[in-house]
């Protein structure tokens, strides 16, 4: 065994096949579901990295696994604003390394799952960023070189604060947010 490597995607089923939406990290325990993994390495399997290989949001509004519009954000926000939580929540949990799926979308007009959970558009319309890639782009850059340290409390359950400490220098970033859909 080199690594352990997981596939999940967080949406209204009770298994990856069955759900109907996509829902926030958050309300999926995205965070809590990893870090199991993590234990179970850390007992027994010391050493060996876990990996989460596939997880994201489709755009597509009739997609199983789309990022919901909500209120006055499109599918496009949700699924942008979902994926950094995402990120934020493996990196919380100590996972070794997370890749969404996937860089591009296959086809913006097919509601099939996956078909629409790229961070650009297809080729037909020349690989266009979506906002998700803004997102994560942003997210990579501010946060390089940048280790989850913990959670500070905020007193209100509906804000969030993780800090990051960077592994070089004595500097250290904080992320804040609402956990809500």
């Amino acid at each position: 065994l080199d690594v352990i490597n997981v596939h999940h995607y967080c949406n209204n089923g009770d298994s990856q096949t069955s759900g109907t939406i996509g829902i926030s990290p958050e309300e999926d325990d995205l965070r809590g579901l990893m870090a199991e993994f993590v234990e179970y390495r850390n007992t027994y399997l010391p050493g060996k990295e876990v990996w989460i290989t596939e997880f994201g949001y489709d755009t597509h509004p009739q997609s199983v696994q789309r990022a919901p519009a909500i209120g006055t954000f499109s599918q496009e926000e949700v699924q942008a604003q979902w994926l950094v939580r995402s990120y934020l929540a493996l990196a919380a949990a100590k996972v070794d390394r997370a890749v969404m799926y996937m860089l591009r979308d296959t086809d913006p007009d097919d509601p099939t799952k996956f078909s629409t959970s790229g961070l650009i558009s297809t080729g037909g319309t020349g690989y266009q960023p979506k906002l998700s890639w803004y997102y994560v782009y942003t997210l990579k850059n501010r946060l390089k070189n940048m280790i989850f340290d913990s959670q500070i409390p905020s007193g209100n359950p509906n804000v969030w604060i993780y800090r990051f400490i960077h592994t070089e220098r004595n500097t250290a970033a904080y992320v804040i947010w609402c956990p809500t859909s």
